[in-house]
């Protein structure tokens, strides 16, 4: 009897503990099961906020059109290829993008109402050469543009409308310029314009403070000779100097010294040394002249656009490069291997 109650004890203990391996499996399990649950959601989440949400996230508003890092990477690589800007570097041309838009929106909405009304051929002409299809063939079949403007988005996703308003909007600064280019006569107050490269930051922290010290500015860069390089911009009219250099240049007095521009190691002082009253408006200094007052033109405007830019991070900076840089190569590539462009022939 003794040994019957101890073999039924023995076998509710074995049944116990099986109970419990099972509740503590079964536990293990769901504990598992849970983890690997929040492992999922976490990794969604981080999947959401850090690698899907950044590049589509609105990073540029102008009025009802907004730009994200995907937007924006797709004007770069189309500025690297069919624009003046193919020669930057694009880590160059991404503090110099969202001017770029903001700029073509102005063109086309305040712009077109002082050059005109332009009608749709004029706007497919210019997005023709924009996308230097050779203007013999263009006039022969104008749906070469069509079919290129198709291969475009299908290679990169950049809309037909995206082109055509980057080509209406290159028509309007035409335009803008020659009116501006009819405010000026043939002579003008004329300023020469010199530029002061120095390189290395001592140098050049130096060379400002002694002419911060009241040097003469003659003798400073003869005493600098060795150190410095002396560039010659030439004539521009006095106080409409141009876009390609620093805006401070238009306001100067004579012999004096422009706050320098910064490129790295390098320091870059402007100035200008010679007035000529009534000097003559040859077609370069006409040129810039009328650059600097388009360039007015789009600051007299920009209170009347509602406009948001953010600031951009490193690394969604290097991803909007990067993308750039495939949609420049998926554009080059298309280009050159479409026989209805000729590069040769590019007028830009």
């Amino acid at each position: 009897m003794v040994k019957t109650n101890r073999s039924r004890r023995s076998l509710d203990d074995s049944q116990n503990d099986n109970k419990k391996n099972f509740f503590s499996e079964k536990i293990f399990v769901i504990f598992s099961y849970a983890c690997l649950v929040f492992l999922a959601a976490f990794l969604v989440v981080g999947y959401y906020l850090y690698i899907y949400t950044p590049p589509r996230e609105t990073l540029i508003q102008v009025n009802d059109n907004s730009y994200n890092a995907i937007d924006i990477s797709r004007n770069m690589g189309f500025y690297a290829v069919y624009n003046d800007k193919m020669n930057l570097a694009l880590e160059d041309l991404l503090p110099q993008t969202p001017d770029l838009i903001k700029n073509e929106y102005i063109l086309n909405a305040f712009g077109s109402q002082l050059v005109g009304d332009i009608d749709e051929d004029e706007i497919r002409f210019k997005a023709s050469k924009l996308l230097s299809i050779n203007e013999d063939l263009y006039r022969e079949n104008s749906l070469i543009l069509d079919q290129i403007l198709s291969d475009i988005r299908d290679k990169s996703n950049i809309s037909r409308d995206r082109i055509l308003s980057n080509a209406k909007a290159s028509i309007v600064q035409e335009r803008l310029k020659g009116l501006f280019s009819e405010e000026i006569g043939t002579t003008s107050e004329l300023v020469f314009v010199k530029r002061i490269d120095i390189d290395g930051e001592v140098e050049a922290s130096t060379f400002s403070l002694d002419y911060k010290e009241g040097k003469n500015l003659t003798s400073l860069i003869n005493e600098y000779d060795k150190k410095i390089q002396l560039r010659e911009i030439g004539w521009r009219v006095r106080g409409y100097v141009g876009t390609d250099m620093p805006f401070e240049v238009n306001s100067l007095e004579l012999n004096q010294l422009s706050t320098p521009v910064k490129d790295g190691r390098k320091s870059y002082f402007y100035y200008f040394d010679e007035v000529d009253e009534a000097g003559l408006v040859t077609e370069p200094i006409l040129d810039s002249f009328a650059d600097m007052q388009i360039y007015n033109f789009i600051q007299l405007q920009i209170p009347n656009i509602n406009y948001l830019e953010l600031n951009v991070d490193a690394s969604l900076g290097d991803y909007i490069v990067r993308e750039a840089g495939k949609l420049r190569l998926a554009l080059g590539e298309q280009a050159l291997k479409n026989p209805n462009q000729d590069w040769s022939y590019s007028v830009r």
